[in-house]
Order: C-alpha cells, then structure tokens, then sequence
C-alpha cells in the first residue's frame, strides 16, 4: 500500500510470469486493485487471499482516508470503516470489487455460532477465513460465504487470527492464528490450532514460540509452509524488547 495526497492505494504485487522451480530472477508487475479519492484502503494480509489458477480473491479493510502525523496508519478512526473483496479472473490483471457475502446491507455481521455440519475440506472450490477469533467458510470460491462461527478462546482473553492454514485431510485441517498474551489483552503470541472433525471441534497443538514480555513487544500474524520432511515452518512479525533492547 502507498499513500499519496487525498488517495489510498491498494497494490496487490502479482507475479504474471511463469518460471520453472529453480528460476532465479523474478519478473513482476504492480497492479492497482483498488484507488478512490478519500478512501482508504488496506490490510490484505488482516483478511486472507486465496487462488484457484488465474482466479484470485484477496479481502481487505475499506475506510477513509486521513493522514496520522506520527506516521500511522492513515485512516480516520472517527469514520465507519467496513470490509471487502476484490476478484481477478485473469491472474492479476484485472479486478472488481465485492462486498463479502456474510456483511448485510447495514454492513453488519450475524452474530456468530457455533459449527453444527462438518466442512468438507477437500472441495477444490473452498476458502477458509479466520479473523478475530471467528472462522468463515466458502463452498464457491468466495462468492458465497458462511458464518461467522466462533472459536475457542484456549485460555487466552482474546484472539488476533489472520488466515493461515494449511488442509490435510477431507476433515482436517491445521491453521496457524495468534492470541493475546497470557494475562493481558495485548497483542501477541502465535500457536497451531488443528480440527479433525471438519471444524465441529479445534485443538491447541502449540505455542509456537515463548510470550513476549507483558510490558512490550508481540509476536503475530504466522504465515506457515509444510516441507517435505513434514514440519512447519513459519515466519512471524515479531517486535519488542528482547535483551532489555527496543528492536525488530
């Protein structure tokens, strides 16, 4: 995202050219999915992306724009901000805007549930999204959405989940969310979460690293790839004090 005077603009980077597995330039060109004056918009990685071939569905948060002199993010807290999606059918190129299905002409929500059906996990038309401490699912590649459903709190006085997850089974399915830290409601400290029953019922499988201090610092938004041997490996935004030093 780049901000210019009076103008937001999302910038999705999208890769147009095939490369073989061991290229090693990457050629890529910046597209603008989204531009309008006084608008901004934003926080791709807060809501999800999915893709299927040259179909590509990427969430993001839409308010307005104004400018944080201590160099914040620009919105302006005192205005409605409300979500969004933007879809491209021809890889990149080209994109329109969508208002997500579970939003109602108020742009509000339901109130969340819990899961009674079981999801299929491997309907190659599925997304899963995870925001808050909420979960949604889609059957048609986005264009229909169910839920809200709530998630387990595992102990924790909130939720921070961003969509990270990784299906590996008809009824199973590990993803990779953070939660406050323990004994506070500040930001953050990652763990694995897994269900084997289709998403009825979800696990803690692991802090996936120590809580930052209470005082300052987190560790958030997990973005996760299973190698061939099996294991997870992932990368987390982590900021702090670490050694009694303010660093990345």
């Amino acid at each position: 995202m780049r901000v210019i005077p009076l103008l937001i603009t999302l910038v999705l980077l999208v890769n147009l050219t095939l490369m073989g597995a061991y290229a090693q330039n990457v050629e890529a060109k910046n597209v603008i999915v989204y531009l309008e004056e006084g608008r901004f918009a934003g926080w791709p990685a807060n809501q999800g992306i999915w893709n299927w071939g040259d179909e590509i569905v990427v969430g993001f948060t839409l308010g307005y724009y104004k400018k944080d002199p201590d160099g914040g993010h620009a919105i302006d807290r005192d205005k409605t901000s409300t979500l969004r999606q933007a879809r491209s059918l021809d890889g990149g190129e080209t994109w329109t805007i969508e208002v997500p299905s579970y939003l109602n002409e108020e742009e509000e929500e339901a109130d969340p549930s819990e899961l009674e059906e079981s999801i299929d996990f491997s309907n190659p038309n599925l997304a899963i999204k995870f925001r808050s401490n909420l979960f949604y699912y889609s059957t048609d590649r986005c264009k229909n959405w169910n839920g809200p459903f709530q998630l387990p709190d595992f102990g924790r006085e909130k939720l921070l989940c961003r969509t990270d997850y990784l299906i590996e089974g008809k009824d199973r399915l590990t993803a990779f969310i953070a939660a406050s830290k323990e004994g506070t409601d500040d930001e953050g400290q990652p763990l694995c979460i897994r269900t084997t029953d289709g998403g009825k019922t979800w696990e803690n499988v692991g802090w996936i690293c120590e809580s930052p201090p209470k005082d300052y610092g987190y560790a958030i938004m997990p973005s996760t790839v299973k190698l061939k041997s099996g294991a997870y490996l992932s990368m987390i935004r982590r900021g702090g004090k670490f050694d009694g030093v303010k660093k990345w």
